[in-house]
């Protein structure tokens, strides 16, 4: 598999608890041992209300589980808007 030979890591776009299950089930799948730290989850928003009540339970999950949480600072600074 190409994540034996490659430098890798994984982002997933998380709405709910249920994206995170789908997730780490396409990831059992794998039939790999991936590391968490390798695995990137980002709340899926458009407007700083979403991302923020989102971030709340995905960081702490991150924290529980091991994984990495990508945070989308060009919410926080600019909003939704292209270019940024």
């Amino acid at each position: 598999a190409w994540v034996d030979g490659y430098t890798y890591q994984f982002k997933f776009v998380v709405s709910t608890p249920d994206d995170v299950a789908e997730m780490e089930g396409l990831i059992g799948a794998l039939g790999r041992d991936i590391p968490r730290h390798k695995i990137l989850l980002m709340p899926e928003a458009i407007t700083l209300e979403k991302m923020r009540e989102r971030s709340a339970w995905l960081g702490e999950l991150c924290k529980e589980r091991g994984y990495r949480y990508a945070h989308r600072l060009h919410i926080e600074l600019y909003g939704n808007k292209r270019g940024t």
